[in-house]
């Protein structure tokens, strides 16, 4: 175990601590937590480095425990980067781990593809589906804004609706 970091232990997970960030992973990987050194990269991954070809080289924790292969993406269903835990990851293409990012910080009714148009005075529900904006609707509430964006995003992205859990509790139970 290197010194840098500290691993704490929990019924079925443990905490990495890098530096002032923790890093969820699954107690089964515990033994390649333990067999290099831990960092955290400029986007917030937890990494590892090692020498290939005399080039420094990167390993992304998250691809090792998953066994991604070289093409594929790897998507935390949460959203959260340093969660590495498997039911956390899954193996997607680029165009899928692209529709689970976060809301954009000019976001403003906290709803991915819904603004309110001033001109107008409505709310307005869009969505982006294969490189194409397609215009959902205008509507008089927020609420109606927002659940014709949820049915849309769960129509067309099922698993990989970037909002499906926002969906589930507001509207699953009608």
């Amino acid at each position: 175990m290197n010194s840098k970091n500290e691993v704490k232990l929990f019924d079925t997970y443990g905490v990495l601590y890098v530096g002032t960030s923790e890093f969820l992973f699954d107690l089964e990987d515990l033994p390649i937590i333990q067999s290099r050194n831990w960092y955290k990269d400029k986007d917030g991954y937890l990494v590892s480095f090692y020498f290939y070809g005399g080039k420094r080289r990167f390993l992304r924790f998250h691809r090792v425990v998953i066994h991604a292969k070289q093409h594929q993406h790897v998507d935390h269903i949460n959203k959260n980067k340093a969660d590495n835990r498997k039911r956390n990851l899954r193996c997607c293409d680029p165009i899928e781990n692209d529709r689970n990012r976060g809301k954009y910080s000019t976001n403003t009714s906290g709803i991915t593809g819904v603004h309110f148009d001033k001109q107008r005075k409505r709310w307005v529900a869009s969505i982006t589906y294969n490189n194409k904006r397609i215009f959902i609707g205008r509507f008089y509430s927020k609420e109606d804004a927002i659940k014709a964006r949820l049915e849309r995003e769960i129509m067309l992205f099922g698993e990989f609706a970037p909002q499906k859990e926002l969906w589930k509790e507001m509207y699953q139970n009608e």
